[in-house]
């Protein structure tokens, strides 16, 4: 059973990623204008029979060889992006597709040095990991040394008078 529902799922993925790739190709000279929900639908069924669990691992298995050769990542704009989009484009133009690519702005941030030192009450190194889009400290800052208060004994103090607002009457009653 389970692996059934791997089955499944892998030919649910890769209708789900293939399905607005070959609906937005443009056919070529000779096609009658096209049906899009049969069309569609027809395109589905095919993909749904011919894909397998097998062919998507073998994807997965390439982009992870990407990913490996690349330091361990596909990120956009790295190189490991490059590669795995030049993968995609072979296997289209192998299956008689015409390729473009489409170049678009993003958000990159990348972290270059991150530490966290302890020295009191004794040296010690802290692990760190900045989440995306982290500032970066200004490096003056990054090296003063912190001092906290240290707490000092006070006698209790009374709690401050309870207070209540005057009642209004709002306007829009």
């Amino acid at each position: 059973m389970k692996a059934l529902s791997r089955r499944t799922m892998a030919v649910v993925a890769a209708t789900a990623l293939a399905t607005p790739l070959l609906l937005g190709a443009a056919p070529g000279h000779g096609h009658k204008p096209s049906t899009p929900g049969k069309d569609a639908a027809a395109l589905a069924r095919e993909l749904v029979k011919e894909s397998s669990a097998h062919d998507a691992h073998r994807h997965l298995r390439k982009f992870q060889s990407i990913a490996d050769r690349n330091d361990g990542h596909r990120a956009a704009g790295s190189p490991g992006h490059e590669a795995s989009a030049a993968y995609i484009e072979k296997l289209m133009k192998k299956a008689g597709y015409k390729v473009t690519r489409q170049t678009f702005s993003f958000t990159y941030t990348e972290t270059l040095a991150q530490k966290l030192s302890v020295v009191e009450p004794g040296q010690r190194d802290v692990d760190v990991h900045a989440m995306t889009y982290t500032t970066s400290t200004p490096r003056a800052a990054s090296t003063r040394p912190w001092s906290t208060p240290r707490p000092t004994p006070t006698a209790p103090r009374a709690a401050p008078p309870r207070t209540t607002p005057p009642r209004s009457r709002a306007p829009w009653r």
